[in-house]
């Protein structure tokens, strides 16, 4: 039974990355993100960004509100914000990651797909 993938349409070195089809699967991104840290650091992570959640100021995106959504395990957040960014840049999550200080995270991923 194939298994639904968010990924990746394409790659271009000018740092471009659309979420969108198959090249690079969804599970690669999750597991770039689990690799960052530990489960518990991960999860203390969560925890201090849903508390800044509580109060979100203005500039704060619909990526960046879907990252903390409440109830949200780490991995669901992130997942659901994979699927709902499909079509635009990766950079995109990567920043809203930035902005609320998961930067770990954002460099995971950076890594991964090697957007330096």
């Amino acid at each position: 039974m194939a298994q639904a993938q968010t990924g990746i349409d394409r790659m271009d070195v000018g740092n471009q990355l659309l979420l969108g089809d198959q090249d690079c699967p969804y599970e690669d991104i999750m597991d770039a993100i689990e690799g960052s840290a530990s489960p518990g650091i991960l999860y203390s992570k969560w925890k201090d960004f849903g508390r800044r959640l509580n109060t979100p100021d203005d500039t704060m995106t619909t990526l960046e509100l879907n990252i903390g959504k409440p109830g949200n395990t780490y991995r669901n957040a992130i997942s659901t914000i994979l699927k709902e960014s499909n079509g635009k840049p990766l950079s995109d999550v990567i920043s809203a990651l930035r902005k609320c200080n998961v930067n770990d995270i954002a460099d995971a991923v950076t890594n991964k797909f090697s957007l330096r």
